[in-house]
């Protein structure tokens, strides 16, 4: 048996090789369906289904504050929220928090922002990883003063200390203090979601970070206990922020906190993109099955008289169809290694276009678990393109010799081959909808007014760091000092500061308690809450945010009395109908009762498609930060003033650094970059199944003319016109195309309702999409018709009928 299998695979493979055109046409179709599924499936592996590279991940969770009534599902937590909950939660073995930070490198040229991460001393521990050279933080350097040790990414000790292992103990100027290298982390290791972390440094909360319950910043991770489930954990903190909300109702009421298993955390922001990509390469996958089952279908109609002539000597059915079910599966498999060999090629790529797309915690890749993923795809594609195609060819009994000794009834052969173009066009159908419905949302997006006006402006973020900046006064003075260095250089037409820049991930961003009434609100239920900014200089002018009222002054000093500038939105929603003008609010975190002078424009801080929120800001003298973002306007190309910003900052302090330097136009670009990248993906892979579509109709037109040549000499003998003939090669396959382009947009219309959430003002049922989803098709199918039909029509009648 098995060398009688042997032998039949040698016959189909000998068969491929004399029929090039077939082959190549099969392999190279198939290779772009499981190819494309082979690369996805990497990157979602990677990013959905792999654990995360941690002995302990699946005890692992991530912690959240939240407030579901004010839209804030997961917020990060106060500092001193989370040593309550470390205390109050025995629910976990241990729990750390963390910071994304800059720490200011002197010493070693130009002043340079390291990517630094504050985390609690027993961080790597929790995670159950320790450094491959030296050691990790100890408990007592949590403390302030002494938590002057780092330990250095792996990366970047390779890079600037050439991997000495010497390097223990060494010495490294940060914030103006000496830190001593304690640790190197192992190679790979990432923490938190980041591949440009340089180092790491212990978490030792400072005052002014303990003091106010309302600014949350840190993240938080923990280990469950053994035996303790998500759920139980979660519970048991629920109850801690109960407590808590009742002890400090002023910034904690109406909060509670969340807890998530952290695989599922950290997959949560790839997971909506990935699923839709996935959808669409299997449709992809099934839409090239399609197209070479008709191939094959194709290549066995032709093959009658040979099969016939097997049955004859004695060749049983089964045996008929294992031989042509051998020689889909010899293209399965090349097209499976051509697959494979482009999604080797294409997710490197993919990470090389869109970075942010996945976690970093593991790299997609072609693994011995995605190639078991293709090994499966090849089951139902041999049964999609050899199998069904087979029975089909082999059900039915022989017909007589006046009619070519064909297997199939001419009239099944029709139904067949209607049904694979109802099939192949409902697909494409599908894809360019969802296509077409992104492509409106990302134009819808862009023209959305963001509410500033970005054209010339470059901006860069500024950290103040070490003892020489502990003080308030000394943080005015820089930032005071800087913006009127910038407003005396030429070509500078308006410089500013803000805490955090729209669209800018840098920066510092919270919310305060609010109360339009001038006090505190009298019960946690009448509390409301806003986003407020700090901002200094000619910062409105210098993004052309219009401003009712006037803005910030000299006036606006430390000792003077409190003012603050409101959005329109805020000024909507808490004095309708009345000018918030001259009237007193209260805003909580210690910045009190202050009066309104101003109402800006609402500016979309938070991306184009997210509506505006109640906004307050307050000058920066009355409100000082060691950290912001210094915005200059020029009348030019805003890169060309990046000298300009750089010789101000080094000519008051040659060691502070400047990182986050951007121009507002690239942060503009980047605000919509996930969705024009998932467009890109979608859109590609819809145009190949476009394509697709088109040469299958294109062949299975072909292949009927090809058939019917005979049958179109005798009507052109008999005096049909050309034209009669192409209606007649045209007429059978625009009706499918048309129940196609109907069946799928249905189709379409069911699956845009999942989509709805990822569409910006657009209906999953957009009329105008799916109607220029049905001009293209059918287009496309009218021109793959009209080839062959035309060719039809320009046969000579005398060589067709001696063509059989």
């Amino acid at each position: 048996m098995t060398g009688a299998i042997v032998g039949e695979l040698r016959l189909a493979i000998r068969r491929l090789r004399r029929s090039p055109g077939f082959t190549a046409a099969a392999v190279l179709t198939l290779a772009l369906g499981i190819g494309a599924n082979t690369a996805l499936f990497s990157l979602a592996d990677a990013a959905l289904l792999r654990p995360l590279p941690y002995p302990t991940a699946d005890r692992l969770v991530m912690l959240w504050e939240t407030q579901p009534a004010a839209g804030k599902p997961r917020e990060r937590a106060s500092a001193a929220n989370f040593i309550d909950w470390r205390r109050q939660a025995p629910a976990f073995d241990a729990m750390a928090a963390w910071d994304d930070w800059g720490m200011a490198f002197t010493g070693a040229g130009e002043p340079e922002e390291l990517s630094a991460v504050r985390v609690s001393p027993n961080l790597f521990s929790l995670l159950g990883v320790t450094p491959a050279l030296g050691r990790a933080f100890l408990p007592e350097e949590e403390t302030s003063g002494r938590d002057r040790v780092v330990v250095l990414s792996h990366d970047f000790w390779a890079g600037r200390f050439g991997g000495d292992p010497g390097v223990i103990g060494r010495t490294l100027t940060l914030d103006e203090q000496p830190h001593e290298i304690v640790g190197v982390m192992p190679e790979g290791f990432r923490f938190p979601d980041q591949g440009s972390i340089a180092l790491w440094n212990p978490l030792a909360f400072d005052a002014s970070e303990l003091a106010t319950r309302a600014e949350r910043r840190f993240q938080v991770i923990g280990r469950l206990a053994p035996g303790v489930t998500p759920v139980d954990a979660q519970s048991q903190l629920e109850l801690v922020a109960a407590r808590l909300a009742e002890a400090h109702p002023e910034t904690n009421a109406g909060w509670s906190a969340v807890v998530v298993p952290a695989a599922e955390a950290v997959a949560a922001g790839g997971r909506p993109a990935l699923t839709l990509l996935l959808g669409t390469v299997a449709l992809v996958l099934l839409l090239a099955c399609a197209n070479v089952a008709h191939l094959f279908l194709a290549r066995t109609t032709d093959r009658e008289r040979e099969l016939l002539v097997r049955v004859a000597l004695g060749g049983g059915s089964t045996r008929l169809l294992r031989l042509l079910v051998l020689e889909s599966g010899a293209v399965a498999v090349l097209g499976a290694l051509g697959g494979i060999a482009l999604a080797t090629w294409a997710v490197p790529m993919v990470y090389a276009l869109d970075p942010g797309l996945l976690p970093r915690w593991r790299q997609g890749a072609v693994d011995l678990r995605v190639l078991g993923l293709t090994t499966a795809l090849l089951i139902p594609v041999v049964f999609a393109c050899g199998v069904l195609p087979g029975l089909h060819a082999l059900r039915l009994g022989p017909a007589p010799a006046h009619a070519g000794l064909r297997l199939t009834a001419g009239r099944e052969r029709t139904r067949v081959r209607r049904a694979l173009i109802v099939a192949e066009v409902s697909l494409a159908a599908v894809l360019l909808a969802m296509a077409g419905l992104h492509l409106r949302s990302l134009v819808r997006l862009q023209q959305v007014d963001p509410g500033f006006d970005g054209e010339r402006v470059l901006a860069a973020t500024i950290f103040l760091a070490g003892p020489r900046y502990a003080s308030d006064e000394r943080q005015i003075g820089f930032f005071s000092g800087l913006l009127e260095r910038l407003d005396g250089q030429p070509g500078i037409v308006a410089a500013g500061a803000v805490t955090t820049l729209p669209m800018n991930p840098i920066g510092i961003d919270y919310d305060l308690p609010f109360s339009a009434d001038g006090g505190p609100p009298p019960s946690p239920a009448e509390r409301r809450e806003v986003d407020f900014r700090v901002v200094a200089g000619d910062y409105f002018r210098a993004l052309g945010v219009p401003v009712v009222g006037r803005t910030f002054d000299a006036t606006d000093r430390e000792d003077g009395a409190r003012v603050a500038m409101v959005n329109r939105t805020l000024a909507e929603r808490y004095f309708p109908g009345r000018s918030p003008l001259g009237r007193q609010v209260w805003v909580g975190g210690g910045v009190g009762r202050a009066t309104v002078v101003g109402v800006v424009g609402d500016v979309r801080h938070h991306g184009l498609a997210a509506r505006p929120k109640p906004e307050l800001y307050v000058p920066f003298p009355q409100y000082p930060h060691g950290g912001m973002t210094v915005v200059v306007r020029g009348p030019g190309e805003p890169a060309g003033l990046t000298r300009v910003l750089k010789e101000s900052v080094y000519g008051i302090d040659p060691a502070q650094p400047i990182t986050g330097l951007t121009t507002l136009p690239a942060l503009l670009s980047g605000s919509v970059a996930p969705q024009r990248f998932n467009l890109m993906l979608l859109g590609g892979f819809s145009a190949l199944a476009l394509v697709l579509a088109a040469v299958g109709v294109y062949g299975i037109v072909a292949y009927t003319v090809s058939g019917r040549t005979r049958e179109i000499g005798i009507r052109m003998a008999l005096g049909a016109a050309g034209r009669d003939v192409g209606r007649t090669i045209m007429g059978p396959v625009l009706g499918p195309s048309v129940a196609g382009v109907a069946i799928g947009s249905a189709g379409a219309v069911l699956i845009g309702r999942a989509l709805a959430p990822d569409l910006y003002e657009v209906k999953p049922h957009d009329p105008l999409t799916f109607a220029l989803v049905a001009l293209i098709l059918l287009g496309a199918a009218a021109v793959a018709c009209a080839i062959p039909a035309r060719r039809a029509s320009r046969i000579d009648p005398v060589v067709a009928l001696r063509s059989e």
